[in-house]
């Protein structure tokens, strides 16, 4: 069965002795909150799954500037694996990031770190394929290099986390299924008693509703 806003409104007013009422006002109040939780749900629990998507791309001699064509917008890039030759590309930030202050200093006659650094990076965006990628903006996939000529380019899949939708209705149905209505609604629990100042039990529903997002068994 799909699982609506109306259905968390409904379970958290009955949680909170209806002080917040499932209607009117008070039920347009708690539709933030749904979207609020619902949304964190997407992003940082086991249902993370539930807002992943995949798209590729086909790469061409001496272009390493793509742009992606993805089913929703894209939040974040999980993961860009080279399909045609088997290769896991690494983010580029992971060798052009700036060193701390401290360790740019090098003994006499030996190369200083962040040229060294440059020395090794330039070697390893020289090469005939793509081994580099960085993600620009909400479409834009550059890859260090750009393959050298035909026969290195190939296809590259481009796996992503998207955009979770916003909840703005009473009747709109969650991404999250009915297995998981009772973390949607620990986490709702939390800001409704928050806003009715009802501290100790709104710590409460926030331990309940952290283990839940985490799939650990609640006791």
């Amino acid at each position: 069965m799909a699982l609506s806003v109306q259905n968390i409104v409904d379970a958290v007013s009955t949680d909170v002795r209806q002080v917040i009422s499932n209607s009117g006002a008070d039920a347009t109040l708690m539709i933030g909150w749904v979207d609020r939780i619902h949304k964190d749900c997407l992003h940082s629990s086991f249902y993370n799954n539930l807002v992943q998507g995949s798209t590729t791309v086909s790469t061409v001699a001496g272009t390493g500037t793509y742009t992606l064509s993805p089913g929703s917008p894209i939040r974040r890039i999980l993961q860009v694996f080279d399909r045609t030759f088997s290769r896991v590309l690494l983010p580029f930030e992971d060798v052009a990031a700036p060193q701390p202050l401290q360790t740019h200093i090098a003994p006499p006659g030996a190369v200083p770190p962040e040229q060294g650094t440059k020395f090794a990076t330039s070697g390893k965006t020289m090469g005939p394929w793509p081994e580099y990628y960085k993600f620009i903006g909400t479409t834009t996939l550059v890859l260090y290099p750009a393959p050298a000529n035909t026969q290195w380019a190939g296809t590259i899949e481009v796996q992503y986390e998207f955009q979770a939708t916003t909840l703005a209705n009473l009747t709109d149905v969650l991404v999250i299924p009915e297995d998981g209505k009772d973390m949607v609604v620990a986490g709702v629990n939390y800001y409704a008693l928050s806003y009715l100042k009802i501290m100790e039990e709104a710590a409460l529903w926030l331990q309940i509703y952290e283990k839940a997002k985490r799939g650990e068994l609640i006791v």
